[in-house]
Protein backbone atom coordinates (compact mmCIF):
# COMPACT_ATOMS: atom_id res chain seq x y z
CA UNK A 1 0.00 0.00 0.00
CA UNK A 2 1.08 3.21 -1.02
CA UNK A 3 2.31 5.51 2.43
CA UNK A 4 0.34 9.17 2.26
CA UNK A 5 3.06 11.13 0.82
CA UNK A 6 3.21 9.26 -2.36
CA UNK A 7 -0.56 9.25 -2.26
CA UNK A 8 -0.80 13.14 -2.07
CA UNK A 9 1.41 13.70 -4.25
CA UNK A 10 0.22 11.90 -7.32
CA UNK A 11 -2.89 13.50 -6.64
CA UNK A 12 -1.64 17.08 -6.96
CA UNK A 13 -3.04 18.87 -10.54
CA UNK A 14 -0.15 19.24 -12.75
CA UNK A 15 -0.25 23.15 -13.38
CA UNK A 16 1.70 25.45 -15.09
CA UNK A 17 1.56 29.45 -13.52
CA UNK A 18 0.59 31.25 -16.59
CA UNK A 19 -0.02 34.94 -15.14
CA UNK A 20 0.53 36.80 -11.24
CA UNK A 21 -1.91 39.86 -11.56
CA UNK A 22 -2.41 42.37 -8.78
CA UNK A 23 -5.92 43.53 -8.42
CA UNK A 24 -5.41 46.28 -5.71
CA UNK A 25 -2.56 47.41 -4.14
CA UNK A 26 -3.10 50.86 -1.84
CA UNK A 27 -1.18 52.44 0.91
CA UNK A 28 -2.79 55.15 3.02
CA UNK A 29 -0.57 57.29 5.42
CA UNK A 30 -2.64 57.95 8.49
CA UNK A 31 -2.25 61.79 9.56
CA UNK A 32 -1.56 60.88 12.82
CA UNK A 33 1.21 57.90 14.01
CA UNK A 34 -1.51 55.83 15.64
CA UNK A 35 -0.45 53.59 18.71
CA UNK A 36 -2.19 50.37 17.64
CA UNK A 37 -0.82 48.28 14.91
CA UNK A 38 -1.80 44.99 13.69
CA UNK A 39 1.11 42.39 14.83
CA UNK A 40 -0.03 38.96 12.47
CA UNK A 41 -0.98 39.60 8.67
CA UNK A 42 -4.69 37.66 8.20
CA UNK A 43 -4.49 36.09 4.76
CA UNK A 44 -7.51 35.97 2.93
CA UNK A 45 -7.26 32.44 0.45
CA UNK A 46 -9.97 32.13 -2.36
CA UNK A 47 -9.43 29.33 -5.05
CA UNK A 48 -11.35 29.32 -8.12
CA UNK A 49 -11.47 26.94 -11.52
CA UNK A 50 -12.32 28.18 -14.96
CA UNK A 51 -15.98 27.07 -16.71
CA UNK A 52 -14.39 24.91 -18.80
CA UNK A 53 -11.65 23.16 -15.90
CA UNK A 54 -8.75 24.69 -17.87
CA UNK A 55 -7.31 26.88 -14.83
CA UNK A 56 -6.94 27.16 -11.30
CA UNK A 57 -7.39 30.59 -9.86
CA UNK A 58 -5.38 31.31 -6.64
CA UNK A 59 -6.53 35.03 -4.91
CA UNK A 60 -4.91 35.58 -1.53
CA UNK A 61 -5.46 39.28 -0.21
CA UNK A 62 -4.16 40.76 3.24
CA UNK A 63 -5.16 44.52 5.18
CA UNK A 64 -2.54 45.19 7.66
CA UNK A 65 -2.26 48.43 9.58
CA UNK A 66 1.38 49.67 10.56
CA UNK A 67 1.82 52.85 13.20
CA UNK A 68 2.39 55.16 10.21
CA UNK A 69 -0.10 53.87 7.35
CA UNK A 70 -2.75 51.25 6.30
CA UNK A 71 -2.18 48.91 3.55
CA UNK A 72 -3.95 46.64 1.19
CA UNK A 73 -2.71 43.59 -0.78
CA UNK A 74 -5.01 41.57 -3.24
CA UNK A 75 -3.08 39.55 -5.96
CA UNK A 76 -4.03 36.30 -7.70
CA UNK A 77 -2.43 33.69 -10.13
CA UNK A 78 -3.64 31.97 -12.91
CA UNK A 79 -2.50 28.36 -13.55
CA UNK A 80 -2.82 26.16 -16.62
CA UNK A 81 -3.73 22.50 -16.43
CA UNK A 82 -1.87 20.35 -18.40
CA UNK A 83 -5.12 18.64 -18.14
CA UNK A 84 -8.81 19.91 -17.67
CA UNK A 85 -10.95 18.33 -15.06
CA UNK A 86 -13.30 19.39 -12.33
CA UNK A 87 -11.68 19.36 -9.04
CA UNK A 88 -13.40 19.31 -5.60
CA UNK A 89 -13.36 22.17 -3.09
CA UNK A 90 -10.82 20.24 -1.18
CA UNK A 91 -8.33 19.28 -4.21
CA UNK A 92 -8.67 23.22 -4.83
CA UNK A 93 -7.83 23.93 -1.18
CA UNK A 94 -5.19 21.67 -0.93
CA UNK A 95 -3.88 23.00 -4.20
CA UNK A 96 -3.87 26.50 -2.81
CA UNK A 97 -1.70 25.55 0.18
CA UNK A 98 1.46 24.52 -1.52
CA UNK A 99 2.79 26.32 -5.07
CA UNK A 100 0.63 29.11 -5.04
CA UNK A 101 1.04 30.64 -1.97
CA UNK A 102 4.86 29.64 -2.42
CA UNK A 103 4.43 32.12 -4.97
CA UNK A 104 2.12 34.61 -3.85
CA UNK A 105 3.44 35.35 -0.64
CA UNK A 106 6.78 37.21 -1.75
CA UNK A 107 4.44 39.13 -4.28
CA UNK A 108 2.42 40.41 -1.05
CA UNK A 109 6.05 41.23 0.81
CA UNK A 110 7.32 43.26 -2.09
CA UNK A 111 3.82 44.95 -2.67
CA UNK A 112 4.08 45.64 1.12
CA UNK A 113 7.35 46.63 1.81
CA UNK A 114 7.00 49.25 -2.02
CA UNK A 115 4.40 50.78 -0.85
CA UNK A 116 5.95 52.05 2.41
CA UNK A 117 9.00 52.98 0.86
CA UNK A 118 6.62 55.07 -1.63
CA UNK A 119 4.90 57.14 1.08
CA UNK A 120 7.87 57.44 3.37
CA UNK A 121 6.84 55.31 5.99
CA UNK A 122 8.84 52.49 8.10
CA UNK A 123 7.18 49.05 6.12
CA UNK A 124 4.90 46.63 7.91
CA UNK A 125 6.60 43.98 10.01
CA UNK A 126 5.62 40.97 7.36
CA UNK A 127 5.90 37.98 9.64
CA UNK A 128 7.02 34.43 8.29
CA UNK A 129 4.32 32.44 7.03
CA UNK A 130 3.92 28.08 7.53
CA UNK A 131 2.71 26.11 4.32
CA UNK A 132 1.71 22.77 5.30
CA UNK A 133 3.04 20.25 2.80
CA UNK A 134 1.44 17.47 1.49
CA UNK A 135 2.53 14.03 3.58
CA UNK A 136 4.38 16.56 6.32
CA UNK A 137 3.55 16.87 9.77
CA UNK A 138 3.21 20.05 12.02
CA UNK A 139 7.29 20.03 12.57
CA UNK A 140 7.92 20.03 8.85
CA UNK A 141 6.04 22.85 7.82
CA UNK A 142 8.21 25.20 5.43
CA UNK A 143 8.73 28.40 6.48
CA UNK A 144 8.07 31.53 3.86
CA UNK A 145 10.48 34.53 4.14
Amino acid sequence: MPDAVSTEVQAAPAAELVQVVFLEVSAKRLEVDSESQTTEMPLSVQVGQSDDNSEIMVRVSTDITSHQAVFRVDVMARYSLKEPRHFTDVERRSFAGSGPMLTLIPFLREALLSSALRLGVDGPMVPLFSVQLPGADQEQATDLS
